[in-house]
Parts: structure tokens; sequence; C-alpha cells
């Protein structure tokens, strides 16, 4: 038993079956200080070469006297300013809220298999995209057309939906969450399938290109648009890390330690809704990020989200931007969207994973 002067440690004492798989390691091999410095460091590396290779390749040292305000020529400052520096921080944005979420998802539902578009954001994002394509709605506002501002409110719609679908008596239960994500997931690819079906080639060509999830046509426009609601559910979702730590033990070992278990629940799913919703709005559908990234981090630095959320954070842009990189350059003049690219290198490693949890439970 604990003595009163002795403070809680979240997981310590608990078998990793206990644990529902979620890989735990209470002393990690690896200092996070390190993990840290050197995904910084990576995504900062691959920041320059995102910038610096294309079909007119622009060297580093104009790279840095582009971003200083120096004199430089000027194809290579409307390349980097107009062209190369959106798409570089929008990548960063979306994959890092994509991995924050991810990471944010699995501590509450404690399975290492969750993923950010268990909240039923994809589905409800697509039907946004492609009514507004269907109707071929040429509006923009602030510069952004109504695709991502539809697609960002049928994200946030699918999202009340499930929530309130899953609340009863002033109670989520996080199986009631997922089955309820499913269930809205199948209608609204029924409805994709019903407005590919009676739309015409234009709308099946922009709604796969769309679904396939890519940056190729970011701007400053979209970056204002996604920053600060991604910004914003990154923050509420590292406020509330502490509280996913306890969680690890259970809804009740955590009530016990003073943690307002349905507030937490509440506000991780929606901080978590708010940051994939903006990313699908302006990105499509990326896969795999949230999944891949948090769980590779937890091995190396283990479960405390104090450390896995902001790692997760700089792993997931790193990634994203590096898979974007390549998708538009090893196959140039023609380029693969970064969600058929991530979809390739995340799809084996899920199937690895759920292999693994499986004889986890089975042996």
């Amino acid at each position: 038993m604990r003595t009163p002067g002795e403070k809680l440690r979240p997981l310590a004492f608990l078998p990793a079956r206990l644990r529902t798989g979620l890989p735990v390691r209470p002393r990690p091999q690896t200092r996070p200080r390190t993990v840290l410095l050197l995904l910084a460091g990576a995504l900062v590396a691959a920041a320059v070469v995102a910038a610096w290779v294309g079909p007119v390749p622009v060297p580093p040292r104009q790279i840095l006297a582009g971003l200083l305000g120096q004199p430089v020529p000027a194809a290579v400052h409307s390349i980097l300013w107009r062209i190369r520096l959106p798409r570089i921080l929008l990548a960063v944005l979306v994959g890092g809220g994509l991995a924050v979420s991810g990471a944010a998802l699995q501590g509450l539902l404690r399975n290492p298999l969750a993923d950010p578009y268990l909240l039923g954001v994809s589905g409800g994002a697509s039907v946004g995209a492609a009514l507004a394509l269907w109707l071929d709605l040429r509006w923009e506002w602030a510069g952004v057309g109504l695709v991502p501002i539809l697609a960002f409110a049928g994200a946030l719609a699918a999202v009340a939906l499930i929530w309130g679908l899953s609340r009863t008596g002033g109670r989520v239960a996080a199986s009631h969450l997922v089955l309820a994500g499913v269930a809205v997931g199948a209608v609204c690819a029924a409805v994709i399938s019903y407005l590919q079906s009676v739309g015409d080639e234009r709308l099946t060509k922009a709604l796969l290109y769309w679904l396939a999830g890519g940056l190729g046509s970011a701007t400053w426009q979209h970056l204002r648009l996604a920053a600060p609601y991604v910004l914003l559910g990154t923050a509420v979702l590292i406020y509330f890390a502490r509280d996913l730590d306890l969680m690890l033990m259970g809804e009740e070992a955590a009530a016990q330690a003073g943690v307002n278990v349905e507030a937490t629940k509440t506000w991780v799913w929606l901080g978590a809704s708010l940051a994939t919703a903006a990313t699908v709005a302006v990105a499509g559908l990326i896969g795999f990020v949230g999944l891949v990234v948090p769980h590779i981090l937890r091995l190396a630095l283990g479960p405390s989200h104090r450390v896995l959320l902001p790692a997760s954070a700089l792993g997931g842009g790193l990634l994203l931007l590096v898979a974007d990189t390549l998708g538009r350059s090893l196959w140039a003049p023609q380029e693969l969207p970064v969600g058929i690219l991530t979809g390739l290198m995340g799809g084996p490693f899920f199937l690895w994973l759920l292999r693994r949890e499986l004889g986890r439970f089975s042996g």
C-alpha cells in the first residue's frame, strides 16, 4: 500500500498486460531531452533540403539570404516565398497535428492501434469537400476556396454527431466512441459513393485527388486557416498530458488519483478533433502519421505524455515533410500525393503492429 506521503507513480506497479498492450518503459533508455533535440535538428535539416530541391534548386546560401531579407534573384524569391515555404510549414503543421492527436487518442483509449481518423473526421470532411466539388462552388473566403472550408465544417459536424451518439447518462465510453465513429464513417462513405455515381468525370477526378491527400496546392492562406486550430488543439492536449498519464491506469484509478475523468475525455477528444479537422481540411486524407509516429516514439521515450506529445509534434512534422519532399522529387516532373506515400510506408507498419498486438494477447 501507499504511504500518505508517497507520490503516486503511474504504471510503475502495473503488469504489462494490465496496461492494455501499450508499450511501456518506466525508465526509458534514451533521455527525452536528447530525443527532442535530435528531432528538432532533423526537422530543421529536412526543411532546408525541402527548400533546396525541386525543378529549380535553391542553394542553402540563397535560402538563408532570402529568409533574412537580403537581396536574391526575383525568381528565387518567388519560388521560396510563394511555393516552398508555405508547403514546408503546412507539412510540419499537418504532420505534427496528426501525430499529437494520435498520441493523445492512443493514451485516452488505451489502444496502440488508435488513429486520429477514429474520430470520424475523415468521413465528415470528405462529405463536406465532395459537396463543394459537386456543387462546383467557386466562392472564396479570406483567399481560401470553399472546399477546405466545407471540409472543416463537415469534420466538426461528424465529430459533434459521434460525441452526441456516444454520450449516455452524462458519461462517454471509449468503446462507444469507436463504434459511433465507425458507423458515421460508413454513412459518410455511402454519401461519397452516391455523389461519385451521380457526378461527372470532373467531380470524380477532383474528389479522388482530394481523398489521396496532398500538399501541392499549399498557400499562405491555407496555413492561416489551419494553424490556429491545430495549435489550439495541440495546446489543449499538452495541457492534459498529466491526466492522460494517469488515465493509462484505468478510469477508476485515475479518478482516485484526482483526475476529473469525464472532463479529461471531453477536452482530449475536442482537442484531437479540432487539430485533426483542420489538417484534413487543408491537406485531405493523410493516413498512418498519427499511428506510426506516436508508437515509435513511445518505444523510445516511454509512456509519459508530457514528453511524448511534444516529441510527436516534431516527429510527425518531420515524417510528413520528408515524405512530401520524396513524393515531389523522386518522380519528377510527376508528383506523388503524400497521402499515397504515407500509406505505402505506414501500411506494412500497421500490419506488423497488429500482428504484434494479437501475438501479445494470445501468447
